[in-house]
């Protein structure tokens, strides 16, 4: 009728979204009995199945910190000189003469505080003139503190790719990354191959970033650098307060 405290299994919240088991993790005993701060969202078009289980990539074990997924929106400044540059799906190679024109925008969910939004707008150009109809929208949700991102990507007159990015802390500055992707059933094959390739070579080209950039506590930043300190704000929500000096 009475279990001793040490004999008592520990337990964590746990939610099954999309075929992922999901985890809210405290190190602090008092709070495992507490519900989680924040739900995930239930992704109707994945449960009703508009949009079906299309695929998976793992990037593997990562040398950094959970924040550099989620600051990586705000960073605006950054999409010219290093997203600019069209690459072959999949890979780093670079097109000659083709270019990636972005309109970028970070900002928080105004209706739930554990929620921010990052949407860009690509148009490709080519030979310097850009190709309206090549235009394609994208919106990465994160939830919480960036071990779950979601990319709505919308093609005109094709569908929609979902995809589902999670960052798992598993020691300190050590995350394993890894997608899982949705479409519409009736998208081909190769187009979703081909958006989804898109993103893991952009994603690529930031995680060489994320591997070997320093923190900045107090960064210096410039009217055009995105509002890297709205994010740092936000994302202090996560994180007990600091006990007094």
């Amino acid at each position: 009728e009475r279990i001793p405290p040490m004999l008592r299994a520990k337990t964590w919240p746990v939610r099954e979204v999309a075929g992922l088991l999901f985890v809210y993790h405290s190190h602090r005993a008092e709070d495992r009995s507490k519900p989680p701060l924040f739900e995930l969202p239930a992704l109707e078009e994945i449960t009703s199945g508009r949009l079906i289980h299309r695929g998976r990539h793992e990037f593997g074990e990562l040398r950094m910190h959970l924040l550099e997924f989620p600051e990586n929106g705000p960073d605006t400044a950054h999409f010219g000189p290093l997203h600019s540059k069209m690459t072959l799906p999949w890979t780093q190679i670079r097109m000659p003469f083709v270019e990636i024109d972005h309109q970028a925008r970070w900002d928080t969910d105004p209706d739930e505080a554990h929620v921010a939004h990052f949407d860009n707008k690509a148009t490709l150009k080519i030979f310097g003139r850009l190709v309206p109809r090549s235009g394609a929208s994208a919106r990465m949700t994160f939830i919480g503190p960036g071990g779950l991102g979601i990319l709505r990507i919308s093609i005109p007159d094709m569908g929609d790719v979902l995809i589902l990015e999670t960052h798992t802390p598993v020691a300190p500055l050590r995350v394993n990354v890894g997608l899982r992707w949705f479409a519409d059933p009736k998208m081909p094959r190769l187009l979703v191959s081909y958006v989804v390739g898109n993103w893991v070579s952009q994603l690529t080209a930031d995680m060489r970033i994320w591997e070997r950039k320093a923190y900045n506590e107090r960064p210096m930043v410039v009217e055009n650098d995105g509002p890297v300190h709205r994010l740092r704000n936000w994302y202090r929500q996560f994180y007990e307060p600091r006990p007094a000096a």
